[in-house]
């Protein structure tokens, strides 16, 4: 016999909508330009972009090319994603990857500003420090 999905509760909405204001508030944290060290700051940059740009996840998934589910394991930074998908999708939102070897004099030139989400109309914000203490340049 088939069980009814549960309903969902006034705990189970505020919850969610901690879980969700927790991942914006990382979003604010993103800066432009970022030493990547782990699968999650890929995805948080992946995720930054595409809100920044106003596409539903499923959208930016068709325009790049890759499934839905691809896409969300990207974006948190979990399970294993093929180096030609991670391309598809830095591509299809405007990003590029770079490597360099550690501690190169063109790293320390990178900017170190905070761009995400600026209203269309407003210029991001420059200056401010955006290194973590585990980041290297």
């Amino acid at each position: 016999m088939e069980q009814s999905p549960r309903k969902q509760t006034a705990t189970d909405r505020k919850s969610s909508r901690h879980r969700a204001a927790a991942r914006q508030a990382v979003l604010l944290e993103v800066p432009a330009v970022q030493v990547v060290s782990s699968a999650t700051v890929i995805g948080n940059q992946v995720r930054a972009h595409r809100n920044k740009q106003s596409l539903r996840i499923d959208d930016a998934a068709a325009l790049s090319g890759v499934s839905v589910d691809l896409m969300s394991r990207l974006e948190n930074g979990s399970g294993s994603v093929r180096l030609d998908k991670l391309m598809s999708v830095l591509d299809g939102l405007g990003l590029t990857l770079l490597v360099a070897p550690k501690g190169h004099a063109y790293l320390r030139k990178l900017p170190l500003d905070r761009v995400l989400t600026p209203a269309p109309s407003q210029e991001p914000v420059a200056g401010k420090a955006v290194m973590t203490p585990g980041d290297v340049l």
